[in-house]
């Protein structure tokens, strides 16, 4: 990552947002393609703005939401998308045309939809999202689709879910229903995560509220850092289901808890048939394990069919404890007991004993895993997709095929693939490619048509306003239509041809501008993760997890920051290869690579800590992927590129 520049990790998702789909790197053999089934990519609508989630009707239409308020339906019979309703939420557009400045707005609007499970008979539909106005809150409302159209004057606020709007950032939001009626809401920490260098954000100053996960997402009396669980009613009021995590009437807690500890849980998926519940949890951007802080940061796929704490702040990965650390002594305390978490923070309203945490089902790091290599490296954001259940009686031509009867499907918003997950009898997971050859646009949401055909959304290759977003359908092509696959991409500019194309951008551009670019531009969102001296104080604390930028200029040419702009994987910068080694016996190793001598290489692993390996015992090394995004050159144009570099060159002292 040539200085990890804009390294994607955000706290990732900050909603709005795509890159160009690179790939992730499969480091296990694959099926040979001939035995694998053929699948096509569908364009269904490209005129879209920031969509977040969508169903598909029983008629075949697909309901989608924007993030700014618009609720919209694509229809199959005119191929043409109408709009239902617009609503106002908190996060949309300025009069003038500009997103609001407020920070805390970044992932919030409208996030979350779903379908009653009456919908047939009601045309009920549910939404999560921001109301505009002073109220700070999130809210699950129930409205009535008439037609074409969405009644707002219908609306029944089902639940109501505080949170702070000063800073951003998770606000998940995802929805969906059981076979039993039971409605599920994921909702994130609300906590700002850019001043943890990248491990848990646990500041318990007076004031740093908003930079403690532990007053939300550790709190048993806060609804937020959890997936809830509550029985809408036909009046718009709901009970609470047997077998949430804290009965009705238990002390200082929220009865609508089903899963708490929980970061970013920003897509949930629900198995009708066995009642799992699984999701994706978006997780922090530490790159390697710190004795006297904690963990790396691990991405997760979750699965459960009962309650429980699954540990944030306190616990990542499969179970791996934090200190408690003191932001203002700078000083650590002893770690996390898992099976005993306790919440200190002097902003939780619960019980300060909480239920022991439970491992996550799947994890990964921005290094390659050893665990789960199919998952790959770089930037991360796991998502959780539906589960398939192949019907043998459903006449549809584009339903999946029988080989993936019983699969559930994630997905990576950040590296582009699509996963079947299969489990064993023990329910231990195995990770397949799922149409590998279909490249996909970053995406935000995948859900199972009445036809078993998946839908998706393509967030697009930027952070926020994406041209390139858009509706797609991957369907099976049987293989009796003598089709191929369709969608391949587009000739792409070689290296060479890239960097020449922007040469002209290594002069003449605007220092001032190119200031504003990296401290403002959410699509390029350097200053999340860099700092560049005293420009980034009191604007966003920049977490370190990349280099401090502050003299770039006088150490890096301008042909080198171009370089690393457009080609962030070509040459990563000392200090931040991931490297992934296997040995003469099959052990394999990966990490940070931190030092090489001819004798062996030193790594220090997300999983194991710091390791030697003499090099006469390496059978191969493979390098990873830059965690920082390849979409640059799609969100920013020319003359920003040009006025970047200029800010940058001059970053001297």
């Amino acid at each position: 990552m040539k200085q990890t520049f804009l390294a994607n990790l955000y706290t990732r998702l900050i909603l709005s947002s795509g890159m160009l789909c690179i790939g992730a790197t499969s480091l296990q053999a694959q099926p040979a393609a001939e035995t694998l089934p053929t699948f096509r990519k569908v364009v269904l609508e490209t005129d879209v703005d920031n969509p977040m989630e969508l169903e598909v009707l029983p008629d075949g239409c697909v309901l989608f939401v924007e993030r700014f308020g618009k609720v919209r339906i694509w229809k199959p019979d005119t191929q043409r998308t109408v709009l239902a309703a617009t609503l106002n939420v908190h996060g949309n557009l300025n009069p003038g045309g500009t997103q609001g400045p407020d920070p805390g707005s970044w992932e919030s609007g409208l996030i979350g939809l779903t379908l009653a499970p009456e919908f047939e008979k009601t045309g009920w539909i549910y939404l999560y999202y921001s109301p505009a106005g002073d109220v700070s809150e999130n809210w699950v409302s129930r409205f009535t689709l008439n037609g074409d159209t969405l009644d707002l004057r219908s609306e029944k606020i089902v639940l109501r879910v505080p949170v702070q709007r000063e800073v951003c950032c998770h606000e998940a939001g995802s929805l969906a229903f059981d076979a039993e009626g039971n409605l599920f809401i994921s909702t994130g920490d609300n906590t700002n995560p850019f001043a943890s260098s990248g491990y848990n954000p646990t500041d318990y100053r007076d004031g740093r509220y908003p930079w403690d996960a532990a007053r939300s997402a550790g709190n048993a009396n806060d609804l937020r850092g959890k997936i809830l669980r509550i029985h809408p009613d036909p009046d718009g009021s709901y009970t609470i289901p047997k077998g949430n995590l804290f009965p009705p009437g238990t002390p200082n807690t929220k009865a609508e808890i089903f899963v708490m500890g929980c970061r970013n849980p920003f897509r949930i998926a629900i198995d009708k048939e066995t009642g799992t519940l699984s999701w994706g949890e978006v997780g922090p951007d530490a790159r390697e394990l710190d004795a006297s802080r904690g963990p790396a940061g691990f991405d997760e796929i979750n699965r459960t069919r009962t309650a429980g704490n699954f540990g944030w702040p306190f616990v990542i990965a499969d179970n791996k404890p934090y200190r408690q650390y003191d932001f203002d002594t700078r000083s650590s305390g002893p770690a996390q007991d898992v099976n005993s978490p306790k919440n200190h923070s002097p902003q939780n309203t619960g019980p300060l004993q909480l239920p022991p945490a439970r491992p996550a089902w799947i994890w990964y790091p921005y290094a390659p895993s050893i665990r789960f290599p199919t998952t790959g490296s770089g930037g991360r954001t796991a998502c959780a997709g539906p589960f398939y259940h192949y019907q043998a009686e459903l006449e549809s031509d584009r339903k999946l095929p029988p080989l993936y009867d019983g699969v559930q499907f994630i997905y990576e918003w950040e590296r582009g693939w699509i996963l079947a997950v299969r489990t064993d009898e023990n329910g231990a997971p195995s990770l397949e490619p799922f149409a590998p050859d279909i490249k996909l646009k970053r995406p935000a949401e995948m859900e199972l048509g009445p036809d078993g055909a998946l839908y998706i959304i393509e967030f697009g290759t930027g952070w926020e306003n994406n041209k390139d977003a858009q509706i797609v359908r991957i369907e099976h092509v049987p293989s009796s239509s003598g089709q191929t696959l369709v969608n391949t991409p587009g000739a792409e500019l070689s290296d060479e041809e890239l960097l020449r194309f922007y040469h002209d951008c290594l002069e003449g551009g605007n220092a001032d501008r190119g200031k504003r670019i990296f401290l403002e531009k959410i699509e390029a969102s350097c200053s999340r993760c860099h700092q560049a001296g005293a420009i980034t104080d009191g604007i966003l604390e920049g977490d370190g997890v990349g280099p401090n930028l502050a003299t770039i200029g006088s150490q890096r040419d301008r042909t080198y920051l171009l370089e690393a702009l457009l080609l962030p994987n070509k040459a990563i910068a000392p200090g931040y290869e991931n490297l992934l080694v296997t040995m003469n016996d099959g052990k394999a190793f990966a990490g940070l690579l931190k030092r090489e001598t001819p004798e062996a290489i030193e790594l220090t692993s997300p999983e194991d800590g710091p390791v030697t390996l003499r090099k006469s015992d390496i059978r191969s090394r493979e390098l990873g992927l830059s965690p920082m995004p390849n979409h640059l050159r799609y969100v920013l144009s020319k003359t920003e590129f040009r006025d970047l570099i200029e800010f940058l060159a001059n970053l001297k002292e």
